[in-house]
This record gives structure tokens, sequence and C-alpha cells, in this order.
């Protein structure tokens, strides 16, 4: 059972409301009093999972590289970034839309081969480790709970093969690609930038400010950070703010 919650949690495609998960915070911490990860173009490559449903069957399967065809819908997408250097591995996962225009949008258009991340739509974050040796991302959610995913590089892709949960010394596996019926291949890409913009506004948007993951777990006010170049819309200053409960893996 401890293995389906984990599936169905980190590889959803259930249909939700388009909805922000995210709160607006003032620039108002002290120095030291936030994590930071670098998640820089230079430092990291990108790797996207996307997730289509066919018009008529309703279908869910993996989107092609290129132009979708009008038979697919593009419903989620998942970004996995790896530095080039180091181990470190950040997953970020989008809700779902129920409306699906909202990934269908240019901000979803990667066939350039350079990825839009906008965490306006960002739901989960999880933040392991890549074991070259074993060739296993391992993400902790716990002292005593750790996941496990081996997985295949190629030159222009990675794949999840294995996932194996081990609570308390006792591990259970699971064969990935017979668990996941759109398969689980990440596609890399030739970069990235960051930039935020709601649902609705017709702009481009607006850059963040640094290329910074900030994490929180010293204050009342824990969770993960953004920070945005200036305020958005005049009105919120100056960082986005994702609950604690978002970060899957608070052990990293």
């Amino acid at each position: 059972m401890k293995m389906l919650l984990f599936v169905v949690g980190f590889f959803t495609c259930l249909k939700l409301p388009a909805q922000r998960v995210f709160y607006f915070q003032s620039d108002s911490f002290s120095r030291g009093e936030l994590e930071e990860i670098k998640l820089s173009p230079a430092d990291y490559d990108i790797y996207v999972r996307q997730i289509c449903i066919r018009a008529k069957s309703q279908h869910f399967s993996d989107c092609p590289i290129g132009s979708l065809p009008d038979s697919l819908t593009r419903v989620e997408v998942q970004y996995l970034l790896k530095s080039k250097t180091g181990n470190r591995v950040v997953y970020i996962s989008n809700y779902p839309d129920q409306f699906e225009e909202l990934l269908a949008s240019k901000l979803f258009d990667i066939d350039s081969g350079r990825v839009n991340l906008n965490p306006w739509y960002f739901s989960k974050f999880y933040i392991g480790e890549y074991d070259e040796a074993s060739g296993q991302i391992l993400f902790r959610r716990s002292a005593s709970k750790t996941l496990g995913i081996n997985c295949s590089l190629s030159q222009d892709s990675l794949f999840f093969d294995r996932l194996t949960i081990t609570e308390n010394d006792d591990p259970e596996i699971m064969d990935m690609n017979e668990a996941l019926a759109p398969g689980s291949r990440f596609v890399k890409q030739r970069s990235f930038r960051w930039f935020f913009k709601d649902n609705e506004d017709s702009e481009e948007g607006i850059p963040l400010r640094d290329d910074i993951l900030y994490v929180s777990r010293k204050t009342a006010l824990k969770g993960v950070f953004f920070r945005l170049s200036r305020p958005w819309k005049d009105r919120y200053c100056c960082y986005i703010y994702y609950k604690y409960a978002r970060l899957m893996t608070p052990l990293f």
C-alpha cells in the first residue's frame, strides 16, 4: 500500500482545478534563516516528463518531442534538475490542470529546447542525491524512510526503472515501467529559465531575482521559497512561499 500511495502522489495524473498552491511573503528574513540551493542552467541539466491525454480514448500517454498533434493534449509536466558536477537532484511537479488550456499554452512549450520554469504552477518538491555508483536517486522522507529510484541515463533521456521504499530497514520494490502506464521517460532539454507569471496575466511575466530555491526549516514560517525581482503587480513582495508540507523530502 505504501508503494502505491507514493506512486500516485509522485506521478499523479489526476485532473484537478487550476489553482495556485503558494502564498506571497514579505521580505523579512534574517541572514542565515534560509538555506539556499542554486539551480542555474550553468550548474544543472534539466529533464522533462510530459503527460498527454488522447482525445478519443481519454487514455494517458507520453507526449512526443516537438509540436503536439490535435489528438493529444498536454495535461501535466514534471521537471528533474540534476547537478552537472555534484550529486544534487531536485524534482518539481506541476499541479494537473482540469481545463487543460493552461498546460497547452506557450508557457509550457518546450519545443525550442529551453524550458520555462514558472513557480505559479509548481506543486511538490523532492530534493535528493544521485549516487553514480549505484545509478540511484535517493530521497529521504524521514529518519526511517528513504525512497530510492534506480535510473537509466542516456545522451538525451533519463528513465526511472525501479523504485525502492525502505522504511525501518524493510524494503519494498516496484518496477516503474509496469506501474506507470505513460512510462517514466524524462527528456533532456537544452536549457531553462526562471520567471513568474499567473494564469491570467497577458504580459510576459517577471524574472526571479536569482536562480535560488530557498528552504526554511528554522523559523515558524517553514517552507520553500522563490524570490521575485520586483513586486508582482505592485502588490506582493517579495517571496513566493510554499508551505513545508510541499517539501516531500525534508531531510536532504
